[in-house]
């Protein structure tokens, strides 16, 4: 039985830029070891005095001039070059063995690099198409049970510079919720009232209206210490917003 390890990688970005450097060196590396193979082996044609081209060589080489030619390779490990001069000598094993063709210049442009970019951009289609089936739903049992619909103005670009909700924000698509609450509620006979932006509907007491000055977003449940009245925070502010969308259709 032979067994193996999937080993899935998740760098930070520091991490994921440092990877994408050195595979761009290694793939540097492979088509400069290739060329110079290349050129190599037609001198040796010319002049068979002189030494057949091998990995060996070539890894020599590189090495003996990457810091005054190529200095930026330096920036990552040594390992990223040498081994793709490794991977380009059996690869010419293989070919002078018959066991696969002659070694093509890679990892842009390739058919690989197209299949990954199909199957990204099929996984990114799907992300939309669950995205906008469920805004498609949600906003159809909204305005299919209400006549009189009451949304929050929120300032959504602001609310992007919280890195810590900015990527579940995004994904929500509120542009495109008001964008289908309103046309499907005017379809419908109903209305779809905006409230203001500004307006305190999480800190403003919905019995008594006392308001508080600050209230953070990890509070989810208060109590006003005017009538001690406990709220749950989306709750309240629903209840607020229902109170101020009256106030703006009367």
């Amino acid at each position: 039985m032979i067994l193996a390890h999937r080993i899935r990688l998740d760098p930070k970005k520091v991490q994921a830029t440092y990877l994408a450097r050195a595979a761009g060196i290694a793939r540097f590396a492979y088509n400069w070891a290739l060329a110079e193979w290349g050129r190599q082996f037609e001198a040796c044609k010319l002049n068979p005095a002189l030494p057949k081209p091998n990995e060996a060589a070539l890894r020599r080489q590189l090495n003996a001039i990457k810091r005054t030619q190529f200095p930026w390779m330096l920036e990552v490990t040594k390992n990223a070059p040498q081994m793709a001069i490794m991977q380009l000598g059996r690869a010419f094993q293989n070919f002078l063995e018959k066991r696969a063709r002659y070694p093509r210049f890679r990892l842009k442009g390739s058919c690989n690099r197209r299949k990954a970019r199909a199957k990204l951009a099929r996984l990114h289609a799907r992300i939309a198409n669950v995205r906008s089936n469920g805004l498609h739903q949600l906003s159809a049992s909204i305005t299919r049970r209400f006549h009189t619909i009451g949304i929050e103005d929120l300032h959504v670009k602001g609310m992007l510079g919280n890195r810590c909700l900015s990527r579940g924000i995004a994904d929500m698509g509120f542009a495109e919720l008001r964008r289908q609450l309103d046309y499907k509620a005017k379809r419908r006979g109903g209305q779809v009232i905006v409230i203001d932006r500004w307006y305190p509907s999480s800190k403003t007491c919905s019995c008594c209206g006392y308001k508080l000055e600050v209230l953070s977003l990890d509070v989810r449940h208060w109590t006003c210490p005017e009538c001690a009245m406990h709220h749950d925070r989306d709750v309240n502010a629903a209840i607020n917003l229902r109170i101020a969308r009256a106030g703006t259709a009367c």
